[in-house]
């Protein structure tokens, strides 16, 4: 290069370059130029007015060779140096770096370099060009400092976040989608809500969101039921903003799920409790007002609570047993099987075969055995009583009297195992109790009509006895009179008769 004003160089993509141009600080005030020698060292011996804009000037920047290097921040001077040369073994080189500026505060710089050649294509030199990128530096660690606050609030959370295209198809999936549903993110990309929910919720859900994409409005706590990839069935609870073209026109919504199958699983268990209480109440207000318990008519209010249970707890058979007197038999008064809606008695158990059963009715207000087959209280019948019948799970209630254990009554279920549920257990031994007050009332009733049998009994007898009484007092003032009729004395002394009365009626 013989002189820079009005020389053309040619720079390495072979397009000349009016230098004096590239030079002038006025036409490119958003950048410094500078021009180098070539080589290992950092050798500047050119740079632009606007070297101002660091607070420096174009003195100070070529006067010592070392100036710039030595206001490169510390971390990042060993990479410029051994970058130095990359120039010419490519024919450009970009780096970013810290600067300390005149104030002492650092900026980020953009160096560019590129070699330039004369008209000879030969070159030792290359020219830069520094770019203040501070304030997209600043902006680019905000962005990724908000990218990080996401990140750690999509790490906490419970939630995931999605955006859709008008027509509901995902187009961004983040957070513990992966945990919730199963899926990974990429995964659901080109996907639908609809595609993850079972048939009949995906066609409510579409006329749903058909609806609210129409009037462009929010999606405000949607409940939804979703199919994880594992095939467990999930509730998510949906919110989401619509997103809107310059021109108003909806194009997508942006939202977020969250999984609330706990919540709503509870929801639905509140529910069901208070729907069975009101039926077990009802249950107990029929049994409580039966005739046949008022009549103390066991048997028959025995094939009633029998029935009445089993249709109130959907439970296949319901069982009532008493012990005999010597408590070494059970006997069942009556069974009731749902499905046959059949009633059958007579069944008897020894207590003997099955004495951890008995040992725990005996000293426990309930056994609630979800596997009957291996519960140590219970798997005493399984051979001879619960696999012949298919019986899976048992909740059996102890029927006590005076504090006495007179029977028990059984549920007994059929097809999976079931967990007795606490509410089921309190009623079981509200049953319980109602069978013991009937038995009572049956045993009460039993004791007053064989009192009153006594005593019609005693009633005939003593009206026999009188009689017997008056025939000997006749008797004997007969011969009395006869023996008197032939000079003898009487013979029996003969009471007058209000003492004979008070003796017949004391």
């Amino acid at each position: 290069m013989k002189d820079r004003d009005g020389m053309k160089l040619r720079l390495n993509n072979d397009e000349d370059v009016d230098l004096s141009l590239i030079l002038d600080s006025k036409s490119f005030p958003s950048f410094v130029t500078y021009i180098c020698r070539g080589g290992s060292k950092w050798s500047p011996i050119y740079v632009s007015k606007n070297i101002l804009n660091f607070g420096f000037t174009r003195e100070e920047f070529l006067e010592k060779t070392d100036f710039w290097i030595n206001h490169i921040h510390p971390d990042d001077q060993q990479k410029f140096l051994d970058e130095l040369s990359d120039v010419f073994e490519k024919g450009f080189h970009t780096r970013e770096y810290r600067v300390l500026d005149k104030n002492g505060c650092y900026r980020w710089v953009k160096d560019e370099r590129r070699l330039i050649y004369d008209e000879d294509r030969e070159t030792d030199r290359y020219i830069g060009f520094i770019y203040d990128i501070t304030r997209e530096k600043k902006l680019e660690e905000s962005l990724l400092e908000v990218e990080k606050r996401f990140e750690d609030i999509l790490s906490v959370s419970a939630d995931w976040f999605w955006e859709v295209d008008k027509n509901g198809v995902y187009t961004f999936v983040a957070g513990k989608v992966e945990e919730i549903l199963g899926y990974k993110p990429e995964e659901l990309i080109g996907k639908t809500p609809f595609d993850l929910m079972p048939e009949d919720e995906a066609g409510r859900m579409e006329e749903i969101f058909k609806k609210i994409a129409g009037e462009k409005k929010r999606i405000m706590n949607l409940e939804n039921w979703n199919v994880t990839k594992q095939g467990r069935r999930i509730c998510l609870l949906t919110n989401g903003v619509p997103l809107l073209d310059g021109e108003g026109n909806l194009i997508g919504y942006r939202g977020v799920d969250k999984d609330v199958t706990d919540i709503k699983l509870a929801e639905i268990e509140r529910e069901n409790q208070v729907e069975r209480i009101k039926r077990y109440q009802s249950a107990i207000v029929k049994i409580a007002t039966d005739e046949s318990m008022i009549e103390g008519k066991f048997d028959i209010f025995c094939k009633h609570v029998t029935e009445v249970i089993a249709h109130a707890m959907n439970v296949e058979r319901v069982s009532i047993w008493l012990l005999n007197d010597e408590q070494t038999e059970l006997i069942c008064i009556d069974l009731y099987e749902r499905s046959k809606d059949k009633h059958s008695k007579d069944i008897t158990l020894s207590v003997n075969n099955y004495p951890n059963y008995f040992n725990t009715l005996r000293n426990t207000t309930a056994i609630d055995a979800e596997d009957a087959l291996n519960d140590d209280r219970t798997k005493e019948f399984k051979e001879d009583y619960l696999i012949p019948l298919g019986i899976v799970s048992m909740l059996d209630a102890a029927i006590r009297v005076h504090g006495k254990t007179r029977g028990v009554v059984c549920h007994e279920h059929i097809g999976e195992k079931r967990k007795w549920l606490p509410d089921e257990i309190i009623f079981a031994g509200e049953v319980s109790d109602q069978i013991a007050n009937a038995l009572l009332t049956s045993e009460r009733i039993y004791t007053i009509k064989e009192l009153e049998q006594r005593m019609k009994e005693l009633e005939l007898f003593q009206s026999f006895t009188e009689e017997r009484e008056l025939k000997m007092i006749e008797l004997k003032r007969e011969i009395n009179e006869l023996c008197e009729k032939y000079g003898e004395k009487p013979r029996y002394e003969i009471v007058d008769e209000l003492k004979e009365e008070e003796v017949l009626n004391p």
